[in-house]
């Protein structure tokens, strides 16, 4: 097994600097490894070069980039081709935003040395920057394969930015690896050690997410197997995932009831940003013959990784010429079917165009009087929202409408029967987000009186959390289960394990009160879950 050392700790990395950038100069020790990657020491790749590294070291500390980046480019007429020199340039280019510069400077080193991890981890930087976090996972997956017994820092730190990258992308499940990696090789790390105590806070990370990285299934699988079970298990415990991935890939092919290989699969392709392919894995482990808690849990992660499971619902902007701007608002402004935002409810965030001249909600029932008596049942829900610009230099008045797909035509239709002639045709439309079906199941958009207490706005709002769950969840048909309801799906022994896992997935993601899910599992006809012993 490969192992890491610092200060002569076995099973962590040692950290090689090859430049400090701490703003603290010091000498070069000509027995430390190669800056530029080469995995031989100073001494033995470029000691030539002792002094003038010394110097560019200084030249980094003090921040004196374009300075260094001209030295540097004058030693290459003395001294073509050194890594220690090019990996240094590559980095100052990037950071001076010369982009194509540094792919090319980079290039020019993994020609002669393909392997080189520096290098690799400079290309990833680059990737990242120009195409995204996705287009890193290769070449920085190559340069920890490279590291061998010790890890340059820059390996390190690109480790880390992908992770916020991967963050950043949504791409939850590889970001977390990739933070927990950086965890496992410097436990001190505070960037790292912030992410992953911030994800591991969040009420909007999934539960199942938490324990990410999580350990690998270590199996039985059959002697035939064993031999390539335990080598691509190898690679995955030397954090080298995406071979690891492609070996079990391999693996599954030829034994396509190996369990653990499933599930390895599929954890290795979520740790390298393949969110369909792991989806893929898991839910063929969850079809195979392994305990019920597992084949759930494996399935549940799937759903939550599998684009197919996540049909959208489409959220429309809509563009409505105003043919009288005056009458329309009055018509708007008279009928307690429209709602006028309030100022604090109002944000515009568009510098370059001048904000509307009023805006409202467009309701499915008149706004009450008082919200004193009202019935929960009573209580009006927002079809859509609109803004009513006037006349600009290069536009005509006009209305701006936002309203989901499965309401966007009661929305045309309302707006057409209160505002008359004072409006046209709808002129444009378009798509400018989406949301998950299942999550539009299970949210509303009301719009409560001024006046309703807060203690019956608490009490509505944990009536219509029950109702969404137990009564609308159910009976709305679920991509995860292949396109059935979840009262259908449970009904069908071959889909038992997908509706116990979407509901585990609800259970673990929606963010209600008292909330008791086994009444959900017996409403749909499923069996209740048992209590965990925690002395066991």
């Amino acid at each position: 097994m490969l192992r890491f050392t610092v200060c002569g700790v076995a099973g962590m990395p040692h950290f090689l600097l090859p430049l400090a950038t701490d703003g603290v100069s010091m000498a070069i020790d000509p027995y430390s490894p190669c800056p530029g990657g080469t995995g031989k020491k100073v001494k033995f790749c470029c000691p030539d070069l002792l002094n003038e590294l010394e110097k560019v070291q200084k030249m980094v500390a003090a921040d004196q980039r374009h300075a260094c980046l001209d030295y540097i480019e004058q030693l290459e007429a003395r001294y073509p081709n050194r890594s220690c020199l090019l990996t240094t340039k590559a980095l100052l280019q990037g950071q001076l935003g010369d982009v194509d510069a540094a792919r090319q400077t980079v290039d020019k080193v993994l020609e002669t040395q393909p392997e080189n991890p520096v290098a690799l981890a400079e290309h990833a930087l680059l990737a990242i920057d120009k195409q995204g976090a996705h287009a890193a996972i290769a070449p920085l997956q190559r340069a920890i394969a490279a590291s061998q017994q010790q890890m340059d820092y820059k390996v390190f730190e690109v480790i880390g930015v992908l992770a916020q990258s991967l963050l950043a992308e949504g791409y939850l499940a590889a970001a977390l690896a990739h933070a927990g990696l950086q965890m496992r090789i410097n436990p001190q790390d505070e960037m790292a050690l912030r992410m992953m105590v911030e994800l591991a806070s969040s009420r909007s990370v999934p539960l199942f997410f938490k324990d990410i990285p999580a350990p690998f299934d270590e199996g039985p699988v059959d002697d035939a197997l064993k031999d390539e079970f335990a080598a691509a298990l190898d690679l995955a415990r030397h954090f080298r995932w995406l071979d690891a991935a492609q070996a079990f890939g391999r693996l599954v092919e030829r034994a396509p009831k190996a369990a653990p290989a499933w599930r390895n699969l599929g954890m290795l392709r979520a740790y390298v940003a393949d969110d369909e392919g792991a989806a893929q894995a898991l839910h063929r482990y969850a079809a195979l013959d392994v305990p019920l808690d597992d084949a759930v849990e494996a399935e549940a992660l799937a759903q939550l990784f599998d684009p197919a499971a996540g049909e959208q619902v489409d959220l429309l902007f809509v563009d409505i010429p105003i043919k009288d701007f005056e009458q329309l608002q009055a018509r708007l402004s008279a009928d307690r079917r429209a709602d006028a935002l309030s100022s604090r409810e109002f944000h515009w965030d568009e510098p370059d165009q001048p904000p509307p001249r009023a805006s409202f909600w467009l309701l499915d029932r008149p706004m009450p009087a008082s919200g004193a008596d009202l019935a929960n049942a009573d209580v009006p829900e927002s079809l859509a929202q609109i803004y009513l610009f006037g006349r600009e230099t290069d536009r005509e008045a006009r209305i701006e409408m936002s309203a989901y797909r499965d309401q966007s035509d009661s929305a045309k239709a309302l707006l057409a029967e209160i505002a008359g002639d004072a409006v046209g045709p709808p002129a444009s439309e378009e798509v400018i987000s989406s949301t998950p079906l299942v999550q539009r199941a299970l949210s509303w958009n009301w719009r409560l009186p001024p006046d309703m207490p807060l203690d019956r706005v608490r009490e509505f709002t944990l009536q219509r959390q029950r109702q969404a769950l137990l009564e609308k969840w159910p009976k709305t048909p679920n991509p995860a289960l292949d396109g059935k309801t979840p009262e259908q799906a449970a009904a069908d022994p071959a889909l038992k394990v997908k509706t116990l896992a979407a509901i585990q997935v609800l259970e673990f993601t929606a963010s209600v009160e008292g909330i008791d899910f086994n009444e959900l599992r017996t409403r749909v006809g499923l069996a209740a879950s048992s209590e965990i012993d925690p002395t066991g």
